[in-house]
């Protein structure tokens, strides 16, 4: 059973419309009815009844709303020992992961923690580690030996140019004018950097190079048509969805992956909210390996 699922459950029976509890958390209809569902396999009944556009709760609801109120009311409990420990939490991440990850686990967060004052705080691994935060999401192990490091996930990359009104069902460039047509912007925080020139050259390629220190920076001066970047695939799914960026087919590219890691320094306290980020981000992990 989820915490988040018991909230969800909370702000459905109070509302009363599935509907409005996606609008208050800022998520799909859909994700609302699927945590009721798995919260309704868990218990082993169904826990609401639609009657027209709105649902009730069934009488089993109603009797498991006040167990779920007293788990939530637990858990507020444990973030706050003796009435009085701050709820505040730092929590740090690369530019590229907050980009992509930090959003998706705040909102894993403040959905189950509403009351969470978190505080971000963007930098590489360096920067981050020097700063005083509870956890960071990494493309680099940080410097410092003091850190408990987990291994998440990888995340493939590919080489993208600008799309510039290109139809998308035209045949793709060719990787071998583009290379030797364009400059190769580096993320200069990326991990993959040294394995793609690595492979470039074993291929005969040996296309100029500019190192650029922001992944954003470093999208948009290709969307603009200044160069090509290798980028992992969840960096520039906005770009390209929007026709922005268009993916440049190279094959080998397929063996490098870049790693995304979460970092807690040693001796930190063992906050809820950490215990929290884990369950999600293991959970996120089981999902990209599972797909």
């Amino acid at each position: 059973m989820d915490l988040e699922w018991l909230s969800t459950f909370l702000a459905a029976a109070d509302t009363l419309s599935f509907r409005e509890v996606a609008r208050r958390r800022f998520v799909s209809q859909a994700s609302v009815s699927q945590q009721v569902a798995h919260l309704e396999a868990s218990v082993g009944h169904p826990l609401f009844q639609r009657v027209g556009r709105r649902v009730v709760l069934t009488p089993e609801g109603e009797q498991f709303r006040v167990y779920a109120a007293r788990l939530v009311a637990l858990w507020e409990e444990a973030i706050r020992p003796g009435g009085a420990t701050s709820r505040s939490v730092a929590v740090g991440a690369e530019p590229l992961l907050a980009e992509t990850v930090l959003p998706w686990l705040a909102r894993g967060w403040l959905s189950a923690l509403p009351g969470l004052d978190l505080v971000v705080r963007v930098g590489s691994a360096a920067e981050l580690a020097s700063l005083s935060v509870d956890a960071a999401l990494l493309r680099r192990p940080p410097p410092s030996r003091a850190w408990l490091v987990e291994p998440l996930w990888t995340e493939p990359v590919a080489l993208y140019v600008g799309a510039d009104g290109q139809d998308f069902e035209a045949p793709r460039p060719d990787p071998e004018q583009v290379l030797a047509d364009r400059r190769l912007l580096l993320d200069g925080g990326a991990p993959h950097n040294d394995a793609v020139l690595a492979l470039l050259s074993r291929s005969g390629f040996a296309p100029r190079t500019l190192v650029v220190d922001h992944i954003g920076v470093v999208k948009r001066l290709v969307a603009e048509g200044l160069g090509a970047a290798v980028l992992p695939l969840s960096a520039a799914f906005r770009e390209a969805a929007e026709g922005r960026l268009l993916e440049v087919p190279l094959p080998s590219l397929d063996a490098v992956r870049d790693p995304v890691l979460w970092a807690e320094p040693y001796g930190a306290p063992g906050l809820p909210a950490m215990a929290l980020a884990r369950q999600l981000l293991r959970r996120r992990r089981d999902g990209v390996r599972g797909g």
